[in-house]
């Protein structure tokens, strides 16, 4: 999944998000990524993940907990945090979560 993000104090531009990465995996409370851009640990993040099947992206700040490089970027680990007026966004990426998961994978 594509993801777009920009560093939470430049958000107020139009064009606010301005950089790309690739999920690698994400949970409820999280998610790691793939970038070409460098984050500095505990830099907040504004991130925007459009779920299939709905129309709009979600909105989520994220605060950056590790960044490791490696051979063609950097690999970004970032929790989300949720505001109350998110309450439908985040139950949104709960589902999309849940459907992700496989029925034999919760037997385990």
């Amino acid at each position: 999944m594509i993801i777009r993000y920009s560093n939470l104090e430049s958000s107020a531009s139009q064009d606010r998000m301005s950089n790309d990465g690739t999920s690698r995996n994400i949970s409820v409370v999280g998610i790691c990524f793939h970038s070409q851009c460098e984050l500095a640990i505990d830099e907040s993040i504004v991130i925007e993940l459009q779920l299939p099947p709905h129309e709009s992206p979600i909105t989520p700040i994220a605060r950056v907990v590790w960044c490791d490089p490696n051979e063609d970027g950097y690999d970004i680990g970032v929790e989300l945090t949720w505001f109350d007026w998110q309450a439908d966004e985040q139950l949104i990426f709960a589902r999309h979560i849940n459907d992700q998961v496989e029925p034999s994978s919760l037997e385990d």
